[in-house]
């Protein structure tokens, strides 16, 4: 339990790390006098730095051990975080956040790592989704925190505040957290590494269902790096209710996370994806409604918003698990791959919105809705494939089974 309490601990550090300054973000756009793209570009840059040392994170903590890597990483997200404090332009916020995420991605692969160390199967999902709930009480207050320091302190008192938390995390593991890596590598043999990529990647099955994470892990990015523009710039709201947005948002996500660990009981985790795909696109058209209806209110955008963010939760929980199941590769590589695909392409769709809100002089509204249309149906699709993709592969194990009988 203290492990489990330790990763829960690590794991909001990345998304305090975003929650408490995602509703300041037109602020910021004011005050170092940026357009509202450069400054989306300092949310879905962050996450997809992490992506960038995810294949580096997995053989490290297979040869040096999970515990080693996590801790030096955290202390770097610690220096990294201070040091966001003190930029005077977006351009050094962009890096500065830039090196913040490469630090903090070493969290977001090496749980994963350690909960597969730990768990397997129908117990895997379960455990990643009680991980996933409790990690989410966080960002119900954060955000109406970092506009509390803001109004308070200024926009830097967000990163001052992880700074603190961070080095108070790297103590906390360096005493508590124990090794999960039983089996350690020797030597980085990166021959043997560099097979264990291959063998992953030609892994359709696992391809698809990264795509399926990446529509998922997509719409969290959009909601942190854009609709706080909608909330400020469209409505005319103050940055108060981005972060009331944002506490309905994560209890619709921990009740999605309860729900599935419950129905996890009684059906099996391809039902529960379909399931959960189709409240997504019942979402995606109700958002598109309320664009047509040419009058948003926070409650026309806030209802779809959270009804994807309650299906999600499921989505979250259950694909990874179904994803490296299907490969043979170690714990350390196969979730590397996830997130650095999952990683690299759902940030780049923020990216996306981003330049479409700017190409085609739309509202951030518009932009969303297209950019998470998009992700929809190729999470649709590629959940279609993979599953049907399994159905297969059980047919025939059945008929090689009936044929040896």
């Amino acid at each position: 339990m203290v492990a489990v309490a330790a990763l829960i601990a690590t794991s909001t550090l990345a998304t305090l790390a975003t929650d408490l300054y995602a509703p300041i973000q037109p602020h910021v756009a004011d005050i170092l006098k940026a357009s509202p793209e450069m400054v989306k570009l300092t949310v879905s840059l962050y996450f997809l730095a992490g992506s960038a040392l995810y294949l580096l994170y997995g053989p490290l903590s297979e040869r040096f051990g999970r515990r080693p890597i996590l801790i030096a990483a955290i202390a770097i997200f610690a220096l990294t975080s201070f040091m966001s404090a003190f930029v005077t332009t977006v351009e050094q916020l962009i890096v500065m956040r830039v090196l913040q995420g490469a630090a903090g991605g070493a969290e977001t692969m090496l749980v994963l790592a350690i909960i597969r160390d730990y768990f397997a199967d129908r117990e895997q999902v379960r455990a990643m989704s009680i991980y996933r709930a409790a990690v989410g009480f966080t960002p119900m207050f954060s955000p109406l925190v970092g506009v509390m320091l803001f109004e308070a302190y200024g926009w830097q008192a967000s990163f001052l505040v992880v700074a603190g938390l961070s080095t108070i995390v790297v103590v906390a593991l360096g005493f508590f957290l124990q090794e999960s890596n039983q089996n350690r590598l020797k030597t980085l043999d990166f021959a043997q590494i560099g097979r264990e990529y291959l063998l992953i990647l030609t892994n359709f099955r696992f391809l698809l269902l990264s795509m399926v994470f990446v529509a998922s892990v997509g719409f969290f990015i959009i909601f942190h790096s854009a609709v706080p523009f909608v909330i400020g710039n469209e409505l005319g709201l103050p940055s108060r209710m981005f972060a009331y947005l944002q506490a309905g948002f994560m209890i619709a996500f921990i009740i999605g996370n309860l729900a599935a660990n419950q129905l996890m009981k009684i059906i099996s985790v391809e039902k529960l994806l379909w399931l959960c795909m189709g409240v997504a696109a019942i979402a995606n058209a109700v958002y598109w409604i309320a664009i047509a209806s040419g009058e948003l209110t926070l409650f026309s955008i806030g209802l779809p918003i959270l009804l994807l963010a309650f299906c999600n939760g499921p989505i979250m929980s259950a694909v990874p698990t179904l994803a490296m199941a299907s490969t043979k590769a170690s714990a350390g590589a196969s979730s590397a791959m996830l997130l650095t695909i999952v990683s690299a392409l759902a940030s780049g769709a923020a990216v996306v919105e981003g330049r479409l809100q700017t190409a085609l002089d739309v509202n951030s509204s518009v932009s969303i809705a297209m950019t998470l249309s998009g992700l929809l149906l190729i999470g649709t699709l590629c959940a279609a494939g993979a599953l049907r993709q399994n159905s297969n592969s059980n047919d025939s194990r059945h008929s090689d089974d009936e044929q040896v009988g």
